[in-house]
């Protein structure tokens, strides 16, 4: 698996936590399940929903499902504030 694109630091005033995303890339022959998987940074931890990547597919997880709509595989929280 690899983290092939980050956006961590978006131009967007104050909250900008909110439109925050990274993809994911399995670069294997199997599925990659990501049950158990988490994103963690200093403050807490936002465990992942359970999806299953295909081989050579791509994820985008985003703080909004909205940033990364028409995707077909995409996980974000709902609404402001929301998880999972």
């Amino acid at each position: 698996m690899l983290i092939t694109e980050v956006e961590y630091d978006t131009i967007e005033p104050n909250d900008d936590s909110r439109w925050e995303w990274l993809e994911l890339h399995n670069t294997s022959d199997s599925l990659l399940t990501l049950d158990g998987w988490a994103l963690v940074d200093n403050l807490a931890a936002d465990p992942l929903p359970t999806l299953v990547i295909t081989p050579g597919g791509y994820l985008v997880v985003a703080a909004h499902r909205r940033l990364c709509q028409p995707l077909s595989q995409c996980a974000g929280a709902g609404g402001a504030g929301g998880r999972w």
